[in-house]
């Protein structure tokens, strides 16, 4: 099952949702503003390098050697739609940020794909 964190940009999400009740993916959609510390070590965890996942304005403080996790996630626990690269997807073993509609295509199972390939042929032979 997918988790999936939401951003901003309306257009965007309602065609992520789109893709994701079109094909019948299994997700939980968790609200950016609610997460706690120990979800952001959560997604830190998940990602190859935690700076992945934040925003341009915080990439600074990938040069600061001073700077503690603890105080990093405060700053991102402050403003977290501004301080998150969002759209986000987790999956069991990693997260994927700023994700578009295209790239959230590739979580849709191989058979569910064949399928809709399978009927969207035969829809167009039918005519």
């Amino acid at each position: 099952m997918l988790e999936i964190y939401l951003g901003k940009n309306t257009q965007r999400n309602q065609r992520l949702m789109t893709i994701l009740n079109t094909y019948g993916l299994r997700y939980t959609y968790k609200c950016p503003s609610q997460l706690t510390k120990d979800d952001v070590l959560h997604l830190f965890m998940k990602a190859p390098d935690c700076f992945e996942l934040l925003s341009p304005k915080l990439l600074r403080y990938k040069r600061y050697e001073r700077i503690k996790v603890s105080e990093l996630v405060g700053i991102i626990l402050k403003q977290p739609e501004n301080h998150l690269r969002l759209p986000l997807v987790v999956t069991k073993n990693q997260v994927f940020p700023d994700i578009s509609p295209d790239e959230l295509r590739t979580f849709i199972p191989r058979e569910i794909k064949r399928h809709f390939y399978i009927n969207s042929i035969f829809k167009d032979y039918s005519r």
